[in-house]
């Protein structure tokens, strides 16, 4: 006994309406597992040791990818507390700190005190981080030039349109730790005072002895 071959497989002309959704459907979850596929092979070439590397080498800045990433944050959302910074990225503070560290000793960010509490600073991306991320972002240009080499203009087009829109919708579904529910709506004082100590503390820590080593990085 022959297996059935489906109508819409024989002649596409004689679908009906439930038949037409069901094709629909099959392209559709098709084209999804190739795109998240895709994606995460370009992601994770992109993070690749060479072509991180590679980047390092034509930007003539070398920072691993979560600098960058801090980097990134700072320049699009302007001066920020160590605390503000790490709930953004949904890590701990003290992961962040040493990151930090790293970026104000290259000269790529600075610390000035809040003008509200003393104790505590905000931190600020610098003219030489500006230039740093330009010089990034040209050097990937480069690379993604040299992949897309051959594919016509109108098709790259869609693809940016797309992924431009898929990039804004994750922009406002900010990931959370597993297990860790969404902030109530309006934080209790007990929390505001206890992540303002932590973001005083761990802003005087990036801070400790910042000075001479900023100094000898402009040297």
């Amino acid at each position: 006994m022959e297996p059935t071959v489906p109508r819409y497989l024989v002649c596409p002309n004689l679908l009906s309406a439930p038949e037409v959704g069901k094709v629909w459907v099959v392209q559709w979850e098709s084209s999804l597992d190739e795109l998240e596929s895709a994606l995460a092979t370009v992601l994770r070439l992109l993070a690749d040791r060479a072509t991180v590397g590679d980047v390092a080498r034509r930007s003539g800045y070398d920072l691993p990818p979560a600098s960058w990433s801090l980097l990134e944050h700072l320049a699009a959302r302007g001066a920020l507390r160590v605390s503000d910074i790490a709930a953004c990225h949904g890590v701990d503070i003290s992961s962040v700190t040493p990151r930090l560290k790293r970026l104000e000793t290259a000269g790529l960010v600075t610390r000035n005190r809040l003008p509200t509490d003393a104790r505590a600073f905000l931190i600020s991306i610098t003219d030489e981080g500006v230039h740093a991320l330009e010089s990034v972002h040209a050097a990937r240009r480069d690379i993604l030039e040299h992949a897309l080499d051959g594919i016509d203009a109108a098709r790259l087009a869609v693809a940016t349109g797309v992924l431009s829109q898929v990039a804004d919708r994750l922009a406002g579904e900010p990931t959370r730790p597993a297990g860790e529910p969404p902030p109530a709506p309006g934080t209790p004082p007990d929390e505001d005072a206890r992540d303002g100590r932590a973001a005083t503390a761990n802003d005087q820590e990036v801070g400790a002895g910042s000075g001479s080593r900023s100094a000898r990085a402009r040297r």
